[in-house]
């Protein structure tokens, strides 16, 4: 819900080009927003995310939150580093998006950005629905691997930590 009620205020009640939306939960460097609208484009690249981290389902080990494939619960482990990397979906922990992009949403739609949802008989996340639909607009989602965040739970998730825990399982 809140994302929806940020979302309709950017978009009637100012007159910006993009809308950056971060969770409270993320910490990044200072430049990062500017890092952000250099690799966007409102045509080619109107929705980017930096490189985000979660934990697994069930405890599992860490994951990026960068997904591949049509039902989005699959997990681009083996991401390009440090460049533009076009995904099926991403977190919206960290999402920069520009108006045009927001604008081809059906607006009449009680919730029609963000909204939790039921897929044969599963539950998926809000921001794999925003991805779908992204999708289903025809609209590109890139997530720039060199912008990197980290996300604090118990402890800072983060790509050190991931590649860290990435080659304990290959050993």
């Amino acid at each position: 819900l809140m994302r929806n009620l940020l979302v309709v205020h950017f978009l009637y009640e100012t007159d910006c080009d993009w809308l950056w939306m971060v969770d409270t939960d993320m910490t990044f460097p200072p430049d990062i927003v500017t890092r952000l609208l250099k690799s966007a484009n409102p045509d080619t690249k109107p929705v980017v995310g930096g490189l985000c981290f979660a934990e697994g389902n069930y405890g599992g080990p860490m994951i990026p939150t960068l997904y591949q494939g049509e039902d989005l619960n699959d997990v681009a482990h083996d991401y390009p580093r440090d460049r533009m990397y076009r995904g099926a979906g991403t977190g919206a922990a960290f999402l920069l998006m520009h108006r045009k992009a927001l604008m081809a949403f059906d607006r009449e739609a009680p919730m029609p950005w963000f909204n939790d949802e039921i897929h044969n008989g599963l539950a998926v996340s809000e921001d794999k629905v925003f991805c779908q639909r992204l999708r289903a607009l025809g609209i590109q989602l890139w997530v720039h691997t060199g912008i990197k965040t980290q996300h604090q739970k118990a402890h800072f998730l983060n790509e050190a930590g991931y590649l860290a825990e990435r080659a304990k399982e290959k050993a």
